[in-house]
C-alpha cells in the first residue's frame, strides 16, 4: 500500500514521518531525495548550474539553497524553471523507491510538500494531509528558516492552499497542539491501514 503524506510548508510532514517510521512505515522523502540529487557533481546539481549559472553555488560549489530559494520565491518563472529541471529527477527516484517497498509488501509512505502539484497523488492508494492553522505555520516556517515574515507568506503563497488539500485529502490530522496529538491521530489511522491489510 502507498500513501501520500503531504501538507503545507512547515506543517509538521517530517514529525509525522517519525511517528510512522517507529510504528514501521516505509518513508520516502521527496525533499532528502531533491537534496541529494542537487549535491555537487549531482544531475540535479549539474542542471541547476547549466540553466542558473554558477552564480547560485557557494565556495565549496554546493548550491547556495538560500540564495537560489530567494530567486525562485520571488519569481514565478524561474520556480517553475527550477521545478521543470528537478521534477522529472525527483520522480524517477521517488518510483524506484516505491518499487523497492512494495517488493518487501511494507506499507510505504510518500512524503513530499509539493504531492498534489507534481501529480504524485496518482502513484498513491490513498493520501494523508497534515493540517495547521496559519499563523503557527508562519511562526514555525520563520523559526525554521530564519526569514521574515513576507518570505514565510510568499513560501507558503507558492504552494497549493491547504485547505484545497485537505478537501482532496482521504485523511486529514489537525497538527495545531502538541506532537504527541499528532502521534495519537496517526496511530490510529495506522491501525486503520493495518487492519484493512
Amino acid at each position: 500500500m502507498i500513501i501520500g503524506l503531504t501538507g503545507g510548508i512547515a506543517s509538521g510532514k517530517s514529525t509525522a514521518a517519525q511517528f510512522l517510521e517507529e510504528f514501521g512505515a516505509y518513508i520516502i522523502d521527496a525533499d532528502y531525495i531533491s537534496h541529494q540529487i542537487t549535491k555537487k557533481g549531482q544531475p540535479g546539481w549539474q542542471a541547476v548550474v547549466s540553466h542558473f549559472g554558477r552564480e547560485m553555488l557557494k565556495e565549496n560549489e554546493e548550491i547556495n539553497r538560500k540564495k537560489l530559494g530567494k530567486l525562485v520565491f520571488n519569481n514565478d518563472k524561474a520556480r517553475e524553471e527550477l521545478e521543470a529541471l528537478l521534477h522529472p529527477l525527483i520522480n524517477a527516484q521517488i518510483k524506484e523507491k516505491i518499487a523497492i517497498g512494495s517488493a518487501t509488501n511494507q506499507i510505504v509512505f510518500l512524503m513530499a510538500p509539493l504531492l498534489y502539484e507534481t501529480n504524485l497523488d496518482k502513484l498513491c492508494d490513498e493520501v494523508w494531509v497534515i493540517d495547521i492553522n496559519q499563523e503557527t505555520q508562519l511562526e514555525r516556517l520563520k523559526e525554521r528558516d530564519d526569514i521574515s515574515l513576507e518570505a514565510a507568506k510568499k513560501r507558503i503563497n507558492a504552494q497549493l492552499p491547504l485547505q484545497k488539500k485537505c478537501e482532496m485529502a482521504d485523511c486529514v490530522l489537525k497538527n495545531n497542539k502538541q506532537p504527541a496529538d499528532l502521534r495519537k491521530q496517526i496511530s490510529k489511522q495506522w491501525q486503520r491501514i493495518k487492519e484493512s491489510l
